[in-house]
């Protein structure tokens, strides 16, 4: 059994437990799980959605919340860029993955850093 078909019973089974209910109340963890199945590129969020019968935005909305509210300390370490007043181009970024950003400034790194986008 994979991992959409283990979620899809997880899923049917808190359908079950909400049987007769306005709606279901997803608890966090069975987000988590269709989230990292969404993140680890294994399924589409279109595929999870048809799957579950859950409504893609509601996918989408819990996938910007936990990816807002819970960084992904796997991927980056966290760290903290001291002094760097230095205006000089001569920072380079390297991931694992192949993805490499040359030329910024301390002050560019620690403003991208500061906006979360990095």
């Amino acid at each position: 059994m994979n991992k959409l078909e283990e979620l899809k019973k997880e899923c049917d089974e808190l359908r079950q437990k909400y049987c007769g209910k306005r709606s279901v109340q997803w608890p966090k963890d069975f987000k988590q799980k269709a989230i990292d199945l969404i993140e680890s590129e294994s399924e589409t969020v279109k595929s999870t959605s048809e799957a579950l019968n859950i409504s893609q935005p509601t996918l989408s909305k819990w996938k910007k919340d936990f990816l807002k509210k819970e960084p992904r300390n796997d991927v980056f370490k966290s760290i903290d860029v001291v002094g760097g007043n230095s205006t000089t181009k001569n920072v380079e970024l390297n991931w694992h993955s192949g993805l490499i950003i040359k030329g910024l400034s301390f002050l560019e790194l620690k403003e991208l850093l500061k906006e979360r986008l990095i």
